[in-house]
């Protein structure tokens, strides 16, 4: 994977409900990446449009919402929620063999 994509993933990350905005300090703690490697992302995310500065803070960008808009239009709710019934296929076929064998163990005399 390209590196600059996984940490710019890493600062969208750092969004959620408990904050709208933070520090270049705030992003590198929560990342988990050195200081100036955050600062280094939060600005190139910043020129590229995604993030806009709010004094010494960082927010998303309404260029974001533009995009969570294209995704929602061009995706149906099936396309959206296949990749988690693939982990829940897998994981009841996994709980299915699970439950046999230890159902087969306890039944077989010892």
């Amino acid at each position: 994977m390209v590196r600059a994509v996984l940490k710019a993933k890493a600062i969208f990350d750092c969004f959620g409900p408990d904050a709208a905005a933070y520090t270049i300090e705030e992003f590198a703690a929560k990342s988990k990446m050195p200081r100036a490697t955050a600062s280094r992302v939060v600005k190139t995310m910043e020129r590229c449009g995604f993030l806009v500065p709010l004094g010494k803070h960082y927010c998303l960008s309404p260029k974001i919402i533009r995009l969570a808009g294209l995704v929602q239009s061009n995706l149906g709710i099936v396309d959206v929620a296949r990749p988690i019934l693939w982990i829940s296929r897998a994981t009841r076929r996994k709980l299915s063999r699970l439950i046999r064998a230890r159902s087969m163990s306890a039944s077989s005399p010892t």
